[in-house]
């Protein structure tokens, strides 16, 4: 996969929505009904679908978003920026960006004419809002809401309405966090439980109009009584939480190792998660293998090396399933074919990761452009993937000792992931009671893993989770065959 956008400009993108909006198949339109979608709205908003073409086709522009309902996004003129086509089967990403076109809002020239708006978690919300008539804009749902976005709601009052989860609470008051020095007011509305998002609630409730504006008028009582919310605001949030993770139904990017799962609740959140070692403990090793399991789940992935050239991370890869010592591969010494034949089914999913050999000169700030730049690609932001923690420069390029300036890079880290809201996971060198490096993780990361050097008396590692904001603290035995370079639970 390559960061390709297609060469089309305005004109061709109305051209395409006009194509769009008279290809609606039965199994669209049908969709679009159970979201309780009207067909005034389906007008107004000019929805379209793609047809999926079977067999070879040689109409220009065709097949760019095939089995989507196609929605454009207009900028406060109403000039068509971007499309975006969401999934009506399982087809995953479900939702998919024709050119990546940031920042843009969904129904962004509704800004134009309203001091009042909500900020919904979807663009489905936003339908919904808008057919009562209520208005409504959203970060299209491929991208997160970003501090170029708070911009275009100076002045304004906000209501910022997102899903009814812990995932959602959080995001949202993160948004609010990047609006407050720019909106009027900023309101958090919560729904009722049971209630999953904006769409859920006007699909279900019968009065769903007269419940959306008594629960925006609470949020503003529950402000100007008490300035923030107190905890009775998110009760009904932390316990669909609690139910979700009762249930086993938590999300997370899993990382390949079952156990270390188990104690992430899933795998990978949003979040910056650090994994530190000694010195030849294996910390690259397991990185590039949790970067590959990622991928291979059609995750996308970001990984920035300042350690190792990307040959040697493929050669790393390759060894890893070929089950062929790494080294024999970076020095040529395997059967050619085997290693064609290795790296063909490595082109399966290698399509899904992004390697970028780092230098000094590679700061937070280009990490975040070049994320940002493979999520303008793909429609979804990716997880990240940093080695090492001490060579990654600090902004400023002040000269610091090593330790403060790993801190400072390690709080840059944390507002990366937060601004992007996506996994950062990042290797750091020291040992696990090192002072040093507990400064500078401590304070800054969600999750602290450790990795132990290998114990040749049971021919296993340690693997310590020293610190956990998703989950629980533990330590389990991860196994590596010193040859090919495979990590797994001890007991697998």
């Amino acid at each position: 996969m390559t960061m390709f956008q297609p060469a089309i400009g305005t004109d061709d993108l109305e051209a395409l929505v006009s194509k769009y909006q008279k290809q609606f198949s039965l199994e669209a339109l049908t969709y679009l009904e159970s979201r309780d979608i009207s067909e005034k709205t389906i007008i107004n908003f000019s929805l379209g679908y793609e047809d999926i073409i079977i067999g070879f086709s040689v109409q220009q522009n065709s097949g760019l978003l095939p089995g989507r309902i196609i929605f454009p996004i207009r900028n406060m003129e109403g000039r068509t920026l971007d499309l975006i086509g969401r999934s009506v089967d399982d087809r995953e990403p479900k939702y998919k960006a024709l050119l990546g076109v940031t920042p843009v809002l969904f129904n962004e020239p509704v800004l134009a004419d309203n001091s009042e708006v909500v900020l919904a978690g979807g663009m489905f919300d936003v339908l919904s809002l808008e057919q009562v008539p209520l208005p409504a804009v959203a970060v299209p749902d491929c991208y997160s809401f970003h501090k170029e976005h708070a911009q275009l709601f100076a002045d304004k009052r906000v209501f910022l309405c997102y899903g009814n989860d812990e995932e959602g609470r959080r995001e949202a008051e993160r948004v609010s966090n990047l609006l407050e020095s720019v909106a009027e007011e900023v309101f958090i509305v919560t729904l009722p439980e049971g209630i999953k998002d904006i769409s859920d609630l006007f699909t279900r409730a019968e009065n769903a109009k007269e419940v959306f504006v008594s629960l925006i008028n609470r949020a503003i009582q529950t402000k100007q009584e008490s300035g923030m919310p107190p905890d009775e605001h998110y009760l009904t949030m932390y316990n669909e939480e609690f139910l979700k993770r009762q249930r086993g139904q938590t999300t997370g990017i899993p990382t390949g190792v079952s156990e270390l799962d188990d104690l992430l609740l899933g795998g990978f959140r949003p979040g910056l998660y650090a994994l530190s070692g000694p010195i030849g403990a294996g910390k690259t090793t397991f990185l590039r293998q949790m970067a590959d399991h990622a991928a291979f789940l059609d995750c996308p992935v970001a990984y920035f090396s300042w350690q190792n050239s990307s040959f040697e991370l493929w050669a790393n890869s390759i060894g890893r399933l070929s089950k062929i010592p790494w080294r024999d591969i970076l020095l040529g010494n395997a059967d050619p074919e085997l290693v064609k034949q290795i790296n063909e089914h490595y082109n399966e999913f290698a399509g899904h990761i992004w390697t970028l050999e780092a230098s000094v000169d590679n700061t937070c700030e280009d990490i975040s452009d070049f994320v940002q730049r493979i999520a303008q690609t793909i429609g979804k932001e990716p997880i990240v993937f940093l080695d090492y923690l001490q060579r990654i420069p600090h902004t400023k390029q002040e000269m610091l000792p090593s330790q403060e300036r790993a801190s400072m890079v390690a709080y840059e880290l944390h507002m990366l992931a937060r601004d992007l809201n996506c996994p950062v996971i990042v290797a750091a060198n020291g040992d696990r009671d090192g002072q040093l490096l507990a400064q500078a993780l401590e304070a800054t990361v969600d999750v602290w893993m450790h990795l132990s050097v290998y114990d040749p008396e049971d021919g296993t590692h340690a693997l310590e989770v020293l610190q956990n904001k998703n989950g629980d603290r533990g330590a389990i035995r991860v196994a590596i065959g010193q040859d090919t370079t495979v990590f797994r639970s001890a007991g697998e």
